[in-house]
């Protein structure tokens, strides 16, 4: 299983008046930005997917990566020499306050490392 939490990975509503139905479209919207530029190996468009301050929680969760080009370098590397073949992010809840949103949720991830095709049981 692959845990990765990331902050500030989504705007946050424009408005107090945002609906949570709104929030979640926006986010579902950013995941699927972001599978899309992890399967094309494009670590400068995940990164931009940020915020400025965004911080992401690699696999193990021992160490965090801050700013965009703490969050470029570090996907970067994942990338070297690992082609993401599907990449599934599953929203399982979304709150809000204010003008803050948080998600939480799940990943699948299917990766390929040299020849080898490794499916990563969803997490």
């Amino acid at each position: 299983m692959v845990l990765a939490v990331a902050a500030c990975a989504h705007a946050s509503p424009s408005t107090s008046s945002d609906t949570l139905a709104e929030t979640r479209a926006s986010i579902a919207a950013t995941n699927a930005r972001f599978s899309e530029a992890m399967k094309r190996g494009d670590a400068e468009a995940v990164a931009q997917l940020f915020s400025e301050d965004g911080e992401a929680i690699p696999p193990g969760g021992k160490a965090f990566f801050s700013g965009r080009q703490g969050l470029r370098d570090y996907y970067a590397g994942r990338m070297r020499g690992t082609r993401f073949l599907d990449v599934v992010l599953t929203t399982v809840s979304v709150e809000s306050s204010g003008d803050l949103a948080w998600e939480t949720g799940t990943n699948r991830l299917t990766v390929q490392a040299g020849d080898a095709v490794i499916p990563d049981p969803p997490g």
